[in-house]
């Protein structure tokens, strides 16, 4: 058994922060293969990464004036992305690493490149393109004599071909890996080559061995703490159990039954692994499958729960693998339970799934790729030995031959660049017209956002002398604001959505939809409960009530749903001079005689949390003079100044109180103005949005 305390702190250490960066240059200098198992052991570490690491990787390649440290960061960067399944922005990170290290000169790195590329078309289940990468970066590999990154290439490869259900060729690439891990005495790559033909194993019927290999790599990974070979080890062991006991059942439904149980405790020890060390790597595979066995069980209550709970977390984290399994998990169990309508639909969603991911076009082409690389490399030992005859030519022919040869090779080099940079031409046309028709629909998506903004002349149409800065970070926002007037009472609600650009946006305009059904059309006042309709809203709207249940075994709990909106809303009532004030983490400030007052907010968001709990409503009395501000945490969380650090809520008191007597404009320029001044040259990380208004 592995001991968890000590496994836990060797986990930890490498992972932390500072420590990791430090110790990350200090090894990787030293000699070649240690640089390589450095950069190779971020992949495995990546799932305990947070923030703290992902701000030292960015500080290593804005502050070092090594392109060595650069291109490590830049790899660092890009595994951290790709391990809390940022696909989208590993795949910007993984472009600028490729373009560094082809500016640098480092076939290494630019192997690195094409690998982790690789590995994120895999994880996006664009086999075609993955294996494109792989394939380059094995070649790039092969040339520099890098062994341990030749096998992982191998190993990726196989992993390609074994999601597509190509078993001959993952079995070859995985075999072909395997010796070389064992080669370099690499118990990590081991292991995950005993997990790839476990999969094999089991796809092609030979469920002990499929046992015997997963129950050898997931030894092998609890000795090297690799957290997330155990979870997926355990998987495999479920299925290799699952499958067995199908086997049994034909003649001994005793013993199946006795093993099915087995199957069962093998996916929920993946579930209970994964909970106690704080990642999620196979919990989707896991609550798919075990779904199933309790639905072979006749338990259909646990099998609906973990079908859903499945289907759910793979969306979540954009896995079409896991997607797949959970649709066709899901119309198995609707069909069991003899409801045909929700069977027919989910075997819909499942075949059109499967067809995107698993056709005979698809598997066609990754044989050509795999062909056309064969071939590539026959041609290369061909032309070897060809340049070896014109060796022996050129000593016997003399000088002149020499002059013809070369003019031959320098032609046939242009024509070929000539060719390459047209295909290049073509392609970069194509791509750019893609961009300019998605930027364009976000365009339009911003004119319809902006036109459910009230803008600064509506805030003004009820307070006189206010500000609106405004400053989203993509072309739409997750950030808005919304105002209103009722019964001689006047609505203001500043908030944050959930994420960033599109996301964000989306939610943005269905809280403006639910906002104005609260207060409008049902005619409610009182700001708490517009918090609570609006909260009860997007639980329905996004049908994630049926989670909000205690986690338990891998049963999903409302700490796992995170969409929502962080806001501060006031309710002013000028007749009796009265603010009501409810906020979601987000406060309200009120300056008053050259003195700050923080009103607090309630510590959750309009959306599901830990523990729904009701709004709190707080009164407070104005006078005329007053300043109120409400914001979101784009302006305190912006990095930058001679230390590239954030801004800060306390700093943000300070400029508000020393501008506090100021006109509203000249307000909004100073602190637009010193934002950017802060900001620099650094990207801005968030929306940004605060709104301040006088009392009049």
């Amino acid at each position: 058994m592995m001991k968890k305390t000590s496994s836990r702190i060797s986990f930890r250490r490498f992972s932390s922060g500072r420590f990791a960066v430090e110790r990350f240059k200090r090894m990787s200098g030293k000699r070649p293969y240690v640089k390589t198992f450095m950069l190779l052991l971020l992949f495995y570490t990546a799932f305990s990464s947070r923030a703290a690491n992902l701000d030292s990787l960015q500080g290593v390649l804005k502050s070092s004036a090594h392109d060595s440290l650069k291109l490590k960061a830049y790899y660092g960067i890009c595994w951290h992305h790709i391990n809390e399944a940022e696909y989208t922005r590993a795949l910007i990170v993984v472009r600028q690493y490729m373009s560094a290290a082809t500016e640098a000169d480092s076939r290494r790195h630019v192997g690195n490149a094409f690998y982790t590329e690789g590995v994120i078309h895999a994880r996006l289940a664009d086999s075609e393109k993955a294996v494109t990468a792989l394939l380059e970066g094995l070649r790039i590999r092969e040339e520099i004599g890098d062994v341990s990154g030749k096998a992982y290439c191998l190993f990726m490869l196989g992993f390609v071909h074994y999601n597509n259900k190509n078993y001959t060729e993952s079995r070859k690439y995985n075999e072909d890996a395997l010796a070389l891990f064992k080669q370099a005495n690499d118990r990590r790559g081991m292991a995950n080559c005993y997990t790839n033909l476990s999969g094999i194993e089991l796809g092609e019927g030979n469920f002990r061995k499929a046992l015997e290999l997963a129950q050898q790599a997931n030894a092998i990974f609890r000795e090297v703490n690799v957290y997330t070979g155990v979870s997926t080890t355990y998987c495999m062991i479920g299925g290799a159990y699952r499958d067995l006991s199908y086997d049994l059942r034909k003649t001994d439904s005793i013993a199946a039954d006795s093993v099915l149980d087995k199957a069962i405790a093998s996916y929920l020890e993946v579930m209970r692994f994964e909970r106690a060390n704080d990642f999620s790597h196979s919990t989707s595979d896991a609550q798919s499958s075990v779904a199933v066995c309790f639905a072979e069980k006749g338990d259909f209550k646990n099998a609906i729960l973990y079908a859903d709970s499945a289907l759910f977390i793979a969306r979540r984290i954009y896995s079409l693998y896991d997607q797949r399994s959970a649709l066709k998990t899901k119309a198995k169990i609707c069909e069991m339970t003899g409801d045909l309508s929700c069977a027919l639909r989910y075997t819909r969603d499942y075949h059109r799934l499967n067809d995107s991911l698993d056709n005979a076009e698809s598997s066609s082409r990754l044989a050509a790729l795999q062909s056309g690389y064969e071939t590539e490399q026959k041609e290369a030992l061909q032309r070897k030995d060809q340049e070896k005859a014109k060796v022996t030519l050129m000593a016997f022919a003399g000088g002149s031959f020499l002059l013809v040869i070369l003019a031959l090779v320098l032609y046939r080099g242009y024509r070929r660049n000539k060719r390459n940079n047209a295909l290049l031409a073509g392609q970069n046309a194509l791509i750019s017209q893609k961009n300019d028709d998605i930027t364009a629909s976000i365009r339009y998506s911003s004119r319809i956002q902006g036109a459910l903004l009230p803008g600064a002349e509506g805030l003004a149409a009820l307070w006189r002398e206010s500000f609106v800065l405004y400053k989203p970070k993509d072309i739409v926002s997750g950030d808005f604001y919304w105002v209103s007037e009722r019964a001689g009472k006047k609505f203001l609600l500043v908030a944050d959505c959930t994420g960033h650009g599109v996301p964000g946006a989306l939610m943005s305009v269905m809280s403006v939809t639910l906002l104005n059904e609260a207060v409008n059309s049902k005619g409610i006042e009182d700001p708490a409960q517009v918090l609570e309709e609006a909260r009860q809203g997007i639980i329905r709207a996004l049908r994630k009530q049926e989670e909000g249940i205690t986690q338990k075994d891998g049963v999903p709990s409302v700490t796992d749903v995170k969409d929502g909106m962080d806001c501060a809303l006031i309710v002013h009532d000028p007749g009796t001079g009265t603010i009501e004030f409810a906020g979601a983490y987000n406060p309200l400030w009120l300056i008053r005689a050259g003195r700050l007052s923080e009103i607090e907010a309630d510590r959750q968001p309009v959306g599901i949390s830990e523990a729904l709990r009701p709004f709190t409503r707080r009164s407070l009395s104005v006078e005329k003079g007053d300043l109120l501000y409400l914001f979101t945490d784009g302006y305190a969380d912006q990095f930058g100044g001679p230390k590239g650090k954030k801004f800060k809520y306390r700093q943000l008191q300070e400029l508000l109180l020393r501008i506090s007597d100021k006109p509203a404009a000249e307000q909004k320029n100073i602190l637009d103005d010193t934002l950017e001044n802060w900001r620099g040259k650094l990207e801005q990380v968030d929306d940004i949005l605060v709104i301040g208004l006088r009392i009049t």
